[in-house]
């Protein structure tokens, strides 16, 4: 079930990389204020030569967050890894093997994991053509009109997007402090 799960995140993330949308806020040409711990992160991906990085969360031990960074797209895995999994993932966290620990939240038993996709690296946006989307226990949201009718309303909606964005951040920041 996990294979199927990476495969069809991995085609989305991909398709989006083929097929570039252009965003609705965009083609209203509103201006997207990009949270400076983004910039900030792309620049140290890029400077240390990562497209991806796998660390330990400092404030919770049972927790792994691994970041994808391809250019204009981002992906983050929040994972809650029970004790009998902590030693391959941080034995290449420690090896530096970043993909190996990146495929090993995804797929190892036990592991709760929550998917964070931002298709334009420009924070989780609700738009017709968005592609950013929230996988949680067997769930795939996507951040458009249409996943609305999964909520009771609107201002649910909004919420869960406000509570995976502050997640997706707040991910970020732990991540940008570790590679300082």
């Amino acid at each position: 079930m996990r294979k199927i799960f990476v495969l069809i995140t991995l085609a989305i993330f991909f398709s989006a990389l083929i097929f570039p949308q252009q965003s609705s806020n965009k083609a209203q040409n509103t201006t997207i204020q990009i949270p400076q711990c983004m910039k900030d992160i792309a620049k140290l991906m890029k400077s240390k030569n990562l497209n991806r990085i796998v660390i330990q969360s400092s404030k919770e031990k049972d927790v792994f967050i691994g970041f994808q960074y391809l250019g204009k797209m981002a992906m983050v895995v929040y994972a809650k890894v029970p004790k009998e999994n902590k030693d391959p993932i941080l034995k290449n966290i420690r090896a530096k093997n970043y993909q190996k620990a990146y495929q090993l939240l995804n797929v190892m038993v036990g592991n709760k994991v929550t998917t964070i996709s931002d298709s334009e690296f420009d924070t989780l946006r609700i738009s017709e053509d968005s592609t950013d989307f929230v996988k949680t226990d067997n769930k795939i949201v996507f951040f458009n009109p249409a996943s609305e009718k999964l909520f009771k309303n609107k201002v649910e909606f909004e919420n869960f997007r406000k509570k995976y964005n502050d997640l997706y951040l707040n991910c970020i920041k732990e991540i940008l402090k570790k590679l300082k």
